[in-house]
């Protein structure tokens, strides 16, 4: 009779040629996963990609009226805030006027 030791990952019992010195879980499991890990973290690296390019193209319209602002003098500029704060490391600018943040940096 074979001797058998049992596979933590799988949870079933395999022949001891199945296992290294050291490790828990089977060749078979062990393999399994790196290989998951390869596919996931190229998964993750198109994922990131794809949300940095999002980020840099979608722009709000008052982020474009900022920078337009910047570029012309024409422009005037826009009205202090009636109140600052700073929390979360950033510093809010509020409106009391409209009741909201008007940004923040």
């Amino acid at each position: 009779m074979a001797e058998k030791k049992y596979c933590f990952s799988c949870q079933s019992e395999r022949g001891i040629e199945h296992f290294e010195e050291g490790f828990k879980s089977c060749k078979v499991c062990r393999e399994q996963r790196n290989t998951d890990r390869k596919h996931i973290s190229a998964n993750y690296a198109i994922l990131k990609e794809r949300l940095d390019v999002r980020q840099n193209t979608k722009k709000t319209q008052r982020h474009q009226t900022r920078l337009k602002r910047n570029q012309s003098p024409d422009i005037p500029k826009l009205p202090e805030p009636d109140e600052v704060k700073f929390f979360d490391g950033r510093t809010h600018y509020f409106c009391k006027k409209c009741n909201s943040v008007v940004w923040y940096i």
